[in-house]
């Protein structure tokens, strides 16, 4: 039972926080793009700042809904697993793009290898049961 509380306090901590992040890259598109690592030089590049903030709330969105579905831990798990693809394309995107941002390629290689963990996690717990 702890387990599961701190599962899915986790995935809605996960989901909050790519809603904040969404929401800050849609009200400071600027911002959000030098922190994702990729500054935006034209206004056109602003799209793509957005586009990564619809996703992000999206995705946000798929987790609480998840939650609010009770669903198992396995598909927790596996959602998580197959949203890490996100983060690393992100991570190859900076990288090829703006190598020098140390931190963002940080962030992006961090979260990917920490749904990735975290998502296997849940998956091996359940199948436990």
């Amino acid at each position: 039972m702890r387990h599961d509380v701190i599962a899915n306090t986790a995935v809605a901590l996960i989901g909050i926080g790519l809603l904040a992040v969404g929401a800050f890259a849609i009200a400071s598109p600027e911002t959000a793009a030098v922190m994702f690592g990729v500054p935006t030089q034209a206004i056109e590049a602003r799209a793509y700042v957005l586009a990564t903030a619809t996703r992000d709330l999206a995705i946000g969105c798929w987790f609480l809904a998840l939650l609010a579905l009770r669903v198992r831990r396995q598909t927790l798990g596996a959602s998580l697993v197959v949203v890490a693809l996100i983060p690393i394309g992100d991570f190859i995107n900076v990288y090829s793009n703006a190598p020098e941002s140390t931190t963002a390629l940080l962030l992006h290689g961090g979260s990917s290898m920490a749904f990735l963990a975290f998502g296997a996690w849940l998956w091996r717990t359940d199948l436990r049961r």
